[in-house]
């Protein structure tokens, strides 16, 4: 019946709804490419679905029907795409027309682009860390299969584990390193493979971050500390992310969205499950604070930025609202002082991002947003994977920090 209305309403030219995010994958001829739909849902909710995948090749120009034909080279089942033994006549878009209800369709684009050799272009995003415990592998996710590492294309020996685990991490822990991922279809063996570069900072000099500090007002008989921080570990940083979003000037609707997602999934998912440490404000600075001082240490004293964007985010550039504060200062250290890596998330749909300051504007013309949507509570979700691999690794010591409270008597 599903299979009767989606022939009935494509000739009727009906358009689908197209979302802003896309997805761009460097692979290399001779390997394979399982490609599930780059939306969860899409990839996940497929009762009472159908699909249909299309291919603009650039050799050709001209957009065509993949076919569900299971013997041929290039097929899809339901919503993955299989391209077996690429080949660099394969670059091209790739378009996945979801439809999950009679009338009402999505379109995802997947840019394709393959290499005939290795290149640096290939490479997942650079792991720049003063410490790291272990590597992800980029691929391999979404279906059954064994995984090979090797560092700067030499085989680690018996290492099958994802994450690959780098005790003691030092300067000699630097290189590329690359897990292949080998998985069956049709009782035929076919390889993936994801690289990223790893690289070891400089550590601080002595003393210049192991500080404690501690802001107190003193009383009669004892001083209260009113604020304390946690031991700074080596790379100078006190938390793995700072969270900026807009928290004024929002109707109802989307600012209960917002609050939701901070105060419940970020929270539960990043700190309580994964560990992390999140700057936060109303939950980490302290009524009277100098908020501007404060955002300016706070953002220094962070691995990450994670900007959350929504629909009605502020477009006044005159405004020096805290939330337009700490977007000004975490753009220029992302921007022009390249010393923190970004994380945009983004609440809701949006048309286009013109509303949106220009340094923004430019981190999203490099980099698609994280696209969350309500009921991605689960830590195993696509969507909460996707955060984890950009966020730091955490130290083993970490949580055990973050309990302890700092008393001066």
């Amino acid at each position: 019946y599903l299979f009767v209305v989606f022939f009935f309403f494509f000739f009727l030219d009906i358009r689908c709804e197209r979302p802003d995010e896309k997805t761009t994958l460097q692979v290399r001829a001779g390997e394979s490419l399982y490609l599930p739909c780059p939306n969860l849902q899409c990839y996940k909710e497929t009762e009472n679905s159908s699909y249909v995948w299309f291919r603009n090749l650039s050799s050709t120009k001209q957009v065509e029907q993949i076919g569900t034909e299971e013997s041929e080279r290039v097929h899809y089942h339901h919503s993955v795409l299989y391209i077996l033994w690429l080949n660099l006549n394969d670059t091209g878009r790739y378009i996945t027309r979801w439809w999950y209800e009679e009338d009402n369709c999505d379109e995802f684009e997947t840019d394709l682009v393959v290499h005939e050799e290795f290149s640096t272009d290939l490479l997942y995003h650079t792991m720049a860390e003063k410490k790291v415990s272990g590597i992800y592998c980029p691929v391999c996710e979404d279906q059954q299969g064994s995984i090979t590492w090797y560092k700067n294309f030499s085989l680690i020996p018996n290492q099958e584990s994802d994450p690959l685990r780098i005790p003691n991490s030092s300067k000699e822990s630097e290189g590329i390193y690359t897990c292949v991922c080998t998985w069956e279809h049709h009782g035929i063996k076919h390889n993936s493979s994801g690289s990223r570069r790893l690289i070891i900072e400089g550590r601080f000099i002595t003393g210049l971050w192991f500080t404690l500090i501690l802001n107190c007002s003193v009383y009669f008989g004892q001083t209260v500390c009113e604020r304390f921080y946690y031991l700074i570990l080596t790379d100078g940083k006190l938390y793995d992310a700072y969270v900026i979003y807009q928290r004024n000037n929002l109707d109802e609707a989307t600012s209960k969205t917002l609050s939701d997602f901070v105060n419940g999934s970020l929270l539960t998912v990043l700190e309580s499950y994964y560990g992390f440490k999140l700057f936060i404000h109303g939950r980490d600075d302290l009524p009277g604070e100098d908020c501007m001082n404060l955002i300016e240490t706070e953002i220094q004293l962070s691995r990450r930025l994670i900007i959350i964007l929504t629909p009605e985010a502020s477009t006044d550039k005159s405004s020096v609202s805290p939330e337009a504060y700490d977007l000004q200062v975490g753009l220029h250290q992302a921007l022009v002082q390249g010393e923190t890596g970004v994380i945009l998330i983004q609440l809701g749909k949006m048309q286009d991002y013109t509303h949106l300051p220009l340094g923004l504007q430019h981190l999203l013309s490099k980099n698609s947003p994280l696209l969350w949507r309500d009921g991605e509570s689960s830590p195993n979700s696509r969507f909460w994977k996707r955060v984890r691999y950009q966020m730091p690794v955490v130290s083993s010591n970490q949580n055990q920090q973050k309990s302890n409270d700092i008393q001066v008597l």
